[in-house]
């Protein structure tokens, strides 16, 4: 992380001094970090616990396996690195940039030590040094997606893939952080996805599937009832369809409340879930909007109570942003966007 973009990391010293010094800054970044790496206490019969109380989690089926674990070959290295090389940084500490590394790959003579060092890492687990060590650099990385990224907890991933041997691409690795171009001493990463890995959004996403699934089959959760549809064909029956209770991006979780039983029931999966992943909701992030556009004086009452006091109604001067699309519910929220 360049010192420009520091803001996430505290300058401050255990004794509540500012330091600003070279030296300094990177002793109090590799603290920061260090800690934010560091494994907290987990109990994984809680996590077996929490898992087996999902109905049907998917399983890849045995051909899908097979196509995870087939060699890789050096066309398939080109063209991943072809996508790459309009960046401008470089993937390692040496600055050679991406067009560099797509024009190794093409070079004959390395062709078999690629595959033999790629193919390695897939079937063995076998990782040159460098592939784990992480240089944060320059960019801007906010808390919240830095609380996604760092703070899931390994078990309760490796429980969900247990038919595939992920571990090994987890173990072993090591960060440094970038101060105005030096490096500091190594931290070892004990838990978290690594910001930057092509990897880590879906690790994400499937660590969140549980959380997600603990909320559909719950039956006293109710979410957004929609109203019956007449068959086209017939007037007999009513096609029932199933309730809306969550919507979900990456870290982003929007859920449908039906009433203040919800939110309860919202409150509990949330609390089971992060007892087993480390996982903590933004409460001062979290934001709240009526389907119909209606101000609802309870509701507002009820959330302010729990901690949320972002309200979205008709009566907002500007909309609510979800994914960064404007969900507009007046004419002067339209007018303002325009």
């Amino acid at each position: 992380m360049n010192i420009h973009f520091i803001s996430c990391v505290d300058t401050t010293t255990t004794s509540g001094l500012t330091v600003s010094s070279r030296t300094q800054l990177m002793e109090v970044s590799q603290a920061f970090y260090q800690e934010l790496y560091s494994v907290d206490p987990m109990d994984e019969h809680n996590v077996d616990c929490y898992l087996q109380d999902i109905a049907d989690i998917p399983q890849l089926n045995e051909d899908d396996r097979r196509y995870l674990i087939s060699p890789i070959t050096i066309e398939e290295i080109i063209e991943q690195s072809k996508k790459v090389i309009r960046r401008q940084s470089s993937p390692g500490s040496d600055g050679l940039g991406y067009v560099f590394m797509y024009l190794i790959y093409q070079f004959s003579l390395l062709k078999d030590l690629i595959i033999k060092i790629y193919n390695a890492a897939l079937t063995a687990g076998s990782f040159p040094s460098l592939w784990q060590d992480l240089y944060i650099k320059k960019g801007h990385i906010t808390v919240s997606t830095l609380c996604a990224c760092v703070k899931q907890c390994w078990p309760l991933i490796f429980r969900i893939l247990w038919f595939i041997p992920l571990g090994i691409f987890f173990f072993g690795n090591a960060v440094r952080i970038n101060i105005n171009g030096y490096f500091t001493n190594k931290v070892d990463q004990r838990r978290g996805l690594r910001q930057g890995d092509n990897g880590s959004p879906l690790l994400f996403n499937i660590a969140l599937e549980p959380f997600l699934r603990h909320i559909l089959q719950d039956s006293l959760f109710q979410g957004f009832q929609f109203q019956s549809v007449s068959n086209s064909t017939t007037t007999t029956f009513n096609t029932m369809l199933p309730s809306l209770k969550v919507l979900a991006y990456a870290d982003d979780v929007c859920d449908l409340l039906h009433s203040t039983d919800d939110y309860c029931h919202l409150r509990h999966h949330l609390d089971c879930y992060g007892s087993v992943s480390n996982a903590k909701i933004n409460v001062h992030k979290t934001e709240a909007f009526s389907l119909d556009g209606r101000s609802y004086p309870e509701w507002i009452a009820f959330l302010a109570a729990q901690g949320i006091s972002k309200w979205h109604d008709h009566s907002a001067p500007s909309p609510l942003r979800y994914l960064g699309f404007p969900l507009i519910q007046s004419f002067h929220q339209r007018r303002y966007l325009e």
